[in-house]
């Protein structure tokens, strides 16, 4: 090789040796000797001693899963995720919605003990088609837990009876009763409702939806002279053979407990009389159970004049309720007889409640008067101004008694909100005007949860 030639090697070696020193992430190559063969770098010399290996690390734990130590946002990331996401916050109600009766402080104090919630909703055709109760039962058991879908009746009450939780057979074999169709003082048990068996064999069955695990079930029925017996089943096996018999008319039940709840519960009236009411499944735990008794074209009056108060509270009384809410004022807010009722209304929610805080002392009780509604005025629709007037009635009489009152056209937003109701794109009011549509009972039902949880203290 030239001297010249070499001199420009040198060279070009420095240079390149310069820039990898001074370029980041590139590292400096060794230079080879340009007569010199090339040696794999992973070949040693083999006149050089070799160095022992390194044995390998010990495997990390297994039940030790390795964390960065130097990355504690990845950390904060983790835990963030394993955390559930906090519940938002519930609304605050309108102001005058509900005014609190002295027995509310008891719900209230039960709720903050973790123990379950029984309530018992009383009502007319709004209640007995379960819309707005069931959403009211869904958002509670949402947010407080689920004990049980509650109370159902033994067979379908009327061709639009529901109940989410279960689903119910016709009365085939039986005949319905209510205390809208019964003398006066005629003892009919829950609700004023009940089912007499029309001949020896007759049967009905329930079929119970989404409760996993142990349950309590309760069947009702009334106890009477000479009364006949009924055969109780679950799942298909035999349960208990009951005697109906007594020394007088009283509503009455009996109580079994299963590991696993049955989907299934089946009656037969093994020998008359037998009249029998429904069902009760029951959940163990924290939590709340809403169970709905309405009559269609009920109200208080047409209720308490029927059935008498004591022996419409002696029946709910077998429920054991934490809670009891009258929902009733449908059927009383009608134009042509408003002012010759309300007065009769008002004197017998009075006598009810008086009748309820004696012998329910420990139960807490609301009075809920409807939602806004539309009446027609030469056939042009127009907000119904009796709704507020039946409030001015009763919330007193509610208060009076220690009772909760809620105004459900206050806690929607005013008389005004009817006619919205009723030409929305959604429409939440029927064409009946009185009768909320499955999306008016959704938002109905709705905004009664979170008004009872909110005054009940939950957050």
């Amino acid at each position: 090789m030239s001297p010249s030639r070499h001199s420009l090697l040198l060279l070009l070696t420095c240079a390149c040796a310069l820039v990898s020193a001074c370029v980041p992430g590139v590292q400096p190559s060794v230079p080879l000797d340009a007569g010199s063969p090339p040696v794999a770098a992973s070949t040693p010399d083999a006149g050089a001693p070799v160095a022992p290996e390194a044995p390998p690390p010990p495997p990390p734990d297994a039940g030790t899963p390795e964390v960065d130590a130097g990355v504690p946002e990845l950390d904060a990331g983790i835990q963030a995720a394993a955390e559930p996401a906090p519940r938002p916050p519930l609304p605050e109600p309108p102001g005058g919605a509900f005014t609190e009766g002295a027995s509310w402080a008891q719900l209230r104090a039960r709720l903050s003990s973790g123990a379950p919630i029984r309530a018992v909703h009383l009502g007319d055709s709004e209640i007995a088609g379960d819309a707005v109760a069931s959403r009211i039962r869904a958002v509670l058991a949402e947010r407080l837990g689920d004990a049980g879908p509650g109370f159902v009746l033994a067979a379908q009450s009327y061709s639009y009876y529901q109940r989410a939780g279960f689903r119910v057979s016709s009365p085939k074999g039986f005949t319905f009763r209510s205390a809208l169709d019964g003398k006066k003082g005629r003892v009919l048990g829950l609700g004023g409702m009940a089912f007499d068996a029309e001949r020896a064999g007759a049967s009905l069955s329930v079929r119970v939806q989404d409760v996993e695990g142990p349950c309590t079930v309760r069947f009702h029925y009334l106890e009477q002279p000479r009364g006949g017996t009924v055969a109780i089943s679950a799942d298909g096996k035999p349960v208990a053979s009951l005697s109906t018999g007594g020394d007088a008319e009283a509503p009455k039940r009996a109580q079994w407990d299963f590991e696993q709840c049955p989907r299934s519960l089946s009656l037969t009236a093994a020998r008359l009389p037998v009249k029998v009411h429904g069902w009760d499944v029951r959940r163990a735990g924290p939590g709340v159970s809403w169970s709905a008794l309405g009559i269609v074209a009920s109200s208080v009056t047409r209720l308490v004049g029927r059935e008498g108060a004591p022996h419409l509270v002696k029946s709910v009384a077998t429920l054991e309720p934490d809670l009891v809410v009258l929902g009733f004022g449908l059927n009383v807010v009608g134009r042509g007889w408003f002012e010759s009722i309300t007065a009769a209304e008002e004197k017998n929610l009075r006598a009810l409640l008086e009748v309820l805080r004696a012998e329910l002392p420990g139960t807490a009780c609301v009075v809920m008067t409807p939602y806004p509604l539309v009446e027609r005025f030469a056939d042009v629709p127009t907000q119904s101004d009796l709704v507020h007037r039946l409030v001015e009635r009763l919330r007193p009489v509610a208060v009076e008694a220690g009772c909760s009152f809620i105004d459900r056209e206050a806690l929607a937003g005013g008389p005004a909100r009817a006619l919205q109701w009723r030409t929305a794109k959604r429409r939440l009011l029927s064409t009946d005007n009185i009768h909320l549509t499955p999306a008016g009972a959704d938002v109905v039902g709705e905004q009664v949860a979170n008004l009872l949880m909110f005054h009940a203290g939950v957050r």
